[in-house]
């Protein structure tokens, strides 16, 4: 699932982040490679490169075939796991959000950009790798909130992967200037996390080419700026083919309360809203009385748009999902208004995206049965049966991997039976309603923190 070479960054500094810091980590013994990106690597890592692993690697000379691939793939996998498999030092310290963490003696410098609550990045031998799942920073104490733990879990892993593998190709198919970052690999890192349940399920992380986040971690961008523009478009474009970035984690709720009108983003109350940012907001919003519901757009980018690369490169794919239909306003976030409230597509307007019923994805097509009101719900159980048969020792990594790309494969296969498939982008029009003028900001909400 290889699509585009990109910018590859070499050296810390390449990050460009003012707010980059210096952080001690270890390395994990005990962990296992599930998943290997080789393309990728081999193209960013001229080292790992067949030439480069027989010069250093004399075995390899005298094999040929299958063998000698299967030799080099042991290569690259003890690489990414000397170099990968990388906790912080305050997560490996006894805690109650996951079990012990066996780790080499012997500390390492990571690094920890802007706004990175369970990521790092480490410099190895002709590059960078991005570590998530690589545990809290060191004055932060996890606890087992979702981002809280530090950690990512193994099926979340796997869920984000198949998320991003079937966005790769639906733009491999519509929009060959927007690609994703790419993901080197995905480790099994041989300890378990709980859940905020308290049940314990296999920790994993996943690394990934490192890549320049937006300036000083502000993800959500001005009014009328290129990144607010691609955002709106990535959406649009996704709910032609039944996915989206919006959830409950970026959904407005307006509603009066005890006389006064309030709202809460994500589930949470938002305060600091003044007078006029209240007057505009029921403006903007239509808002009288009752209540009302609005998807935020939640489509994540690298710093690097309209770069010589392409337009823009997604980044973090654990928000998307299937929708049959939608039927909430579309709101994009902007920085520079109130609450972050920007421009709102409304259901009945002629420009609102529905999907397409000859290009709509489903779960059906990945061959799971989607349940009513938790539709994901059947990937993550599919995901989190795989992860457990990967730690038990039923299925090796390839096995896991395979089940996974042919699913994805499928589920492109089945759509293909539907009939004829309209062709072209979003029009200018549905992406400009969704960026209003307007007041400046009042209030907070915060965007999304999966890093």
């Amino acid at each position: 699932m290889w699509l585009c070479p990109g910018p590859v960054l070499r050296t810390i500094s390449d990050l460009d982040d003012s707010g980059l810091r210096k952080e001690t980590a270890l390395r994990i013994e005990g962990a296992r490679v599930v998943y290997a990106n080789l393309s990728a690597l081999r193209h960013d890592f001229p080292k790992l490169r067949s030439e480069a692993l027989a010069s250093r690697h004399r075995e390899l000379h005298q094999q040929n075939g299958a063998e000698r691939a299967a030799c080099e793939r042991a290569v690259i996998e003890h690489w990414l796991l000397s170099h990968g498999a990388v906790i912080s030092a305050r997560q490996a310290e006894p805690n109650t959000v996951n079990t012990p963490i066996r780790t080499a003696p012997t500390p390492i410098t990571a690094y920890r950009p802007t706004r990175y609550g369970r990521a790092l990045v480490v410099e190895v031998e002709g590059g960078l790798l991005d570590i998530k799942g690589a545990g809290v920073a060191a004055q932060t104490p996890p606890d087992r909130s979702y981002y809280g733990t530090g950690l990512c879990e193994l099926s979340e892993t796997l869920r984000d992967l198949v998320m991003q593998w079937l966005i790769d190709e639906l733009l491999r198919r519509t929009a060959r200037d927007l690609f994703t970052v790419p993901v080197y690999a995905v480790l099994d890192l041989g300890f378990d996390v709980h859940r905020s349940d308290g049940i314990l399920v296999p920790a994993g992380a996943q690394l990934r080419r490192a890549h320049r986040r937006p300036r000083h971690g502000a993800e959500i961008p001005p009014t009328g700026s290129p990144e607010e523009l691609l955002k709106a478009e990535v959406e649009l474009l996704l709910r032609s083919h039944g996915l989206t970035s919006t959830s409950s984690g970026t959904r407005f709720e307006l509603f009066e309360e005890a006389g006064r009108f309030a709202v809460r983003y994500g589930g949470k109350s938002v305060h600091g809203l003044g007078e006029r940012g209240r007057r505009w907001l029921r403006r903007l919003a239509g808002f009288e009385r009752g209540r009302a519901e609005f998807d935020a757009i939640n489509v994540q980018l690298a710093r690097d748009v309209q770069s010589r690369w392409g337009r823009a490169q997604l980044v973090d794919f654990g928000q998307y999902q299937f929708e049959r239909d939608f039927t909430r306003p579309l709101v994009n976030l902007v920085r520079d208004r109130p609450v972050g409230f920007g421009g709102v597509l409304w259901p009945d307007d002629p420009r609102f995206v529905r999907p397409h019923p000859a290009l709509q994805l489903t779960l059906a097509g990945l061959g799971l049965d989607a349940d009513g009101k938790r539709p994901m719900a059947a990937l993550d159980c599919f995901v989190d049966a795989l992860c457990a048969r990967f730690r038990d020792g039923t299925l090796s990594g390839p096995e896991v991997v395979a089940e996974l790309a042919s699913r994805v494969a499928e589920c492109f296969a089945r759509r293909a039976t539907a009939g004829a498939r309209p062709r072209g982008g979003i029009p200018t029009a549905a992406r400009q309603a969704l960026v209003p003028p307007g007041p400046t900001a009042q209030g907070s909400c915060s965007g999304s923190s999966s890093r």
